[in-house]
C-alpha cells in the first residue's frame, strides 16, 4: 500500500488541477497595458476630450488620461501596422489620425477608440499633413503629390488631382474653420493656396526652393511656413509676398504649435526649441536639448510642453517671462 501512495497522490493532484483549470469562473479585471512612450518613435500629438493622443511607428496610437504621466494603447477596430504620422481633433470628441498606406482613422469619443475610414494599400508613400476647414471639410496632404479631401466631416474621402510637375511630396496643409482659405506646402519650395475651400488651388512663389515641413495659419492674412535648414517664412497677405524670418543656425524645423498666451513654438533637429512672442516676426532659442529630433509639440500647462520625436515623448519647460504680441514686456 505504501508503494502505491505516490501514484494515488499524483492522481488526486491531477484531478484537482484539471477541475480548477476548466472551472467556469469570471475573468480577472486586468488594467490596460501601459506603454513605454519613451521607447518608440512618435510623430504627432493632439488633445481630445480629457485625453492626450500620440501617434507613431508601427501603428502605435497612444492615449493618456493624466496629462502625459502614463500612456496606453487606444482601441482600434482593425489592427494597424502602418506608421501613423499626424493626429488632429476637429472638436472635443472627433479626431483623425493619418499615416502610411493612405490610412485615415477616426474617433468620436475623444481618442479612446478609433475606426478606419480610408485606406489605399497602393498609395506611393505616407500621408503627412491634415487640417480642418469650415463646413465639415478636411484636407490631407501626402508624399508624391497625394491630396485627399472630405466634405462630410471625415466619413468619406476622395483623391483630389493636384497639377504639379514631378509629383513632389506635400508635407503640410493649413486651414481654419473661420474662412475658406487654405495652404499646402512641400518639397522644392512648392506652396499652393486656395481661397474657396479647396475647389481651386493656385501656386505661390516663395524665396526658398527647399523643403517646407509646416504651415501655420495665424490669421486670415498672416501665415507662417517652416522647414529645412532653419528656413522660416512669414506672409501678411495670404501668401502674395513672403519675408524670411532671421534664425540662428540652420536647424530644420519639423513641428510647431501656438500656446494659449499667443506664443509660437517651433521644434526640430538637435533638440532645438524656439519661441516667438510677436506672431512669428522673430524667434528666440530656449536652449538645446541634446541630439534629439523633435517632430511635434503640445502645450500641457503654462510654461510646460510635451515633445515628440525619434526618442518618444518628453517634457520641456519654457521661459515664463512673457512678451506681448506688440513687443512690450
Amino acid at each position: 500500500m505504501a508503494q502505491r501512495m505516490p501514484g494515488i497522490v499524483m492522481v488526486v493532484f491531477v484531478t484537482i488541477f484539471a477541475f480548477y483549470a476548466f472551472y467556469d469562473r469570471p475573468t480577472p479585471d486586468y488594467r490596460p497595458t501601459a506603454t513605454q512612450a519613451d521607447k518608440i518613435r512618435v510623430d504627432g500629438l493632439a488633445r481630445g476630450d480629457g485625453h492626450l493622443v500620440a501617434v507613431g511607428e508601427s501603428g502605435h496610437l497612444l492615449v493618456s488620461d493624466d496629462e502625459g504621466k502614463s500612456w496606453r494603447e487606444a482601441h482600434v477596430g482593425k489592427p494597424v501596422e502602418a506608421t501613423l504620422t499626424q493626429v488632429l481633433f476637429t472638436d472635443a470628441t472627433t479626431g483623425f489620425a493619418i499615416g502610411y498606406d493612405g490610412l485615415v482613422l477616426r474617433t468620436v469619443d475623444g481618442g479612446k477608440s478609433w475606426t478606419e475610414v480610408h485606406i489605399d494599400k497602393e498609395a506611393p508613400g505616407p500621408l503627412l499633413g491634415i487640417c480642418a476647414a469650415g463646413g465639415g471639410r478636411l484636407f490631407v496632404a501626402g508624399s508624391f503629390g497625394q491630396f485627399l479631401m472630405s466634405a462630410d466631416r471625415g466619413q468619406s474621402w476622395a483623391n483630389v488631382p493636384v497639377d504639379l510637375p514631378d509629383a513632389p511630396h506635400l508635407n503640410a496643409v493649413g486651414c481654419s474653420s473661420d474662412d475658406e482659405r487654405a495652404m499646402v506646402a512641400g518639397e522644392m519650395g512648392v506652396v499652393l493656396r486656395s481661397a474657396d475651400g479647396g475647389r481651386d488651388w493656385q501656386p505661390v512663389a516663395i524665396p526658398y526652393k527647399g523643403s517646407i515641413y509646416g504651415v501655420m495659419r495665424l490669421s486670415r492674412d498672416e501665415w507662417l511656413l517652416y522647414g529645412m535648414r532653419g528656413h522660416v517664412l512669414r506672409s501678411d497677405d495670404f501668401g502674395a509676398t513672403w519675408r524670411t524670418v532671421p534664425m540662428q543656425g540652420e536647424t530644420s524645423f519639423f513641428g510647431g504649435t501656438r500656446l494659449a498666451d499667443g506664443r509660437i513654438v517651433l521644434v526640430g533637429q538637435d533638440g532645438t526649441v524656439v519661441t516667438s512672442a510677436d506672431k512669428g516676426r522673430s524667434f528666440q532659442k530656449t536652449g538645446m536639448r541634446g541630439r534629439e529630433v523633435y517632430t511635434a509639440a503640445l502645450e500641457l500647462s503654462p510654461g510646460r510642453i510635451l515633445l515628440s520625436g525619434d526618442d518618444g515623448l518628453s517634457e520641456a519647460e519654457l521661459p515664463r517671462t512673457l512678451v506681448s504680441l506688440d513687443g512690450r514686456s
